[in-house]
């Protein structure tokens, strides 16, 4: 009698062996600290049969990180999109909406892995990940600029850029706090959505003093 054949190719086991193996080193010591023999050694392989899974420690890196973050990523630029659909001259005051209304779905693909996003922030660097953070803000930037521009007709009008990426870099490190503080996911997003209201109040009123300062010079 011929039994069921597996759905699962032979070699699977042992790639997740590998993968767990990473994992534990790379959240321990961060992808420059992790050793490619003691992942090997831990998995019960050996240091060559290990490059028969992964080319290079960044292929097994990116293996435990990509999946998520491409998610996130996704889901950002999702929220994006529906801030640039609004009218243009709507953009800087409804991108805070927007962003409510999406921040639960945003929340929760981060609690599907909350190690691995901690790992992408916390513990990247050498790898594409490195300026991850770094990489989000200039694109929060970026979109709060374009937002401002075509703001300008109602008495908005934007401050310097540097002080700009100065008070995302301080959103950021705050929703990075939040992440790995161990708190639960209602906390988080209640949390988050907090921080999102607080920062926009605030630059929106640094824009308006910024442009009735324009106006008093005028």
């Amino acid at each position: 009698m011929r039994t069921a054949r597996q759905t699962e190719p032979p070699e699977a086991p042992t790639r997740e062996l590998i993968l767990k193996s990473a994992r534990k080193q790379f959240l321990e010591r961060g992808f420059q600290g992790a050793s490619i023999r003691k992942i090997a050694a831990d998995a019960g392989v050996t240091y060559g049969a290990l490059y028969g899974y992964f080319a290079s420690k960044e292929a097994l890196f990116y293996a435990l990180t990509d999946p998520l973050v491409e998610r996130i990523m996704k889901k950002l630029d999702e929220t994006e999109s529906a801030m640039r659909s609004l009218p243009a001259e709507k953009q800087l005051l409804g991108m805070s909406e927007v962003f409510y209304v999406r921040l639960p779905e945003l929340v929760e693909l981060i609690f599907e892995d909350r190690e691995i996003v901690n790992l992408v922030i916390g513990g990247a660097k050498g790898t594409k990940y490195e300026n991850f953070m770094a990489e989000l803000v200039r694109r929060d930037a970026h979109a709060v600029l374009q937002a401002a521009g075509h703001a300008q007709s109602q008495g908005i009008h934007m401050f310097d850029g540097q002080t700009l990426e100065i008070l995302l870099e301080g959103y950021m490190a705050a929703l990075f706090h939040l992440i790995v503080s161990g708190r639960d996911q209602q906390t988080v997003r209640q949390s988050m959505e907090t921080f999102a209201k607080v920062y926009a109040a605030g630059m929106l009123a640094l824009m308006k003093d910024s442009g009735n300062e324009n106006k008093r010079e005028e």
